[in-house]
């Protein structure tokens, strides 16, 4: 058993924090495994796990020490999760899609920015959950259309100017985030920042 699955089955257990809890997340890559102890174990309390999502925990955890930051991940994704107010749909998109979990731990470890662009407006989870918005460039046709479908008109308004910062805002999100998991090299980066 990794040390993933291990720290998993204690929170089920709702073990106390020990050494061994703390040289497992040290394992993990944790610098501050008692605060990480913390978060993790509120976090257990959203929604019954075992039962509902019981692999959630093994697969977040091994997703955070393979991140840029773990300590930093998870204090973003705990941010995230005060933000949901729908704790069983925020668990059940991350459960059965471990693409989104892996990107949402990319982009908490890997940028600030990016990440209180994020937290600023929670709902483009729901819009990162698309496997097609992280995995292909847009052309200059696809973001027309998809500011079309955000402001949910063809036409201009005066809600234009605020619609097209939210719009702007969301882009740089999946642009940060193909960079940071290396999902476009840095010629096809600057070609879709032209776009």
């Amino acid at each position: 058993m990794n040390d993933a699955n291990t720290l998993e089955a204690w929170l089920f257990e709702k073990k106390p924090w020990d050494e061994k809890v703390a040289a497992a997340l040290a394992r993990c890559g944790f610098e501050q495994p008692d605060n990480a102890w913390r978060i993790l174990t509120a976090l257990s309390q959203h929604t019954h796990f075992a039962r509902w999502y019981p692999l959630f925990f093994s697969s977040f955890l091994s997703h955070l020490s393979q991140s840029y930051h773990p300590d930093i991940a998870l204090n973003n994704f705990e941010r995230l999760a005060k933000e949901i107010l729908d704790k069983d749909h925020l668990y059940s998109l991350l459960s059965n899609s471990p693409f989104l979990l892996q990107a949402l731990t990319v982009l908490f470890s890997g940028s600030q920015v990016l990440t209180d662009a994020l937290l600023s407006n929670p709902s483009y989870v729901d819009w990162l959950s698309d496997s097609d918005t992280l995995a292909k460039p847009k052309t200059r046709d696809m973001l027309y259309r998809d500011f079309y479908v955000l402001a949910d008109s063809d036409e201009l308004t005066d809600r234009t100017p605020v619609l097209l910062r939210k719009f702007k805002r969301r882009e740089y999100i999946r642009l940060g985030l193909r960079d940071l998991m290396g999902l476009v090299d840095l010629r096809k980066h600057v070609e879709n920042l032209s776009d």
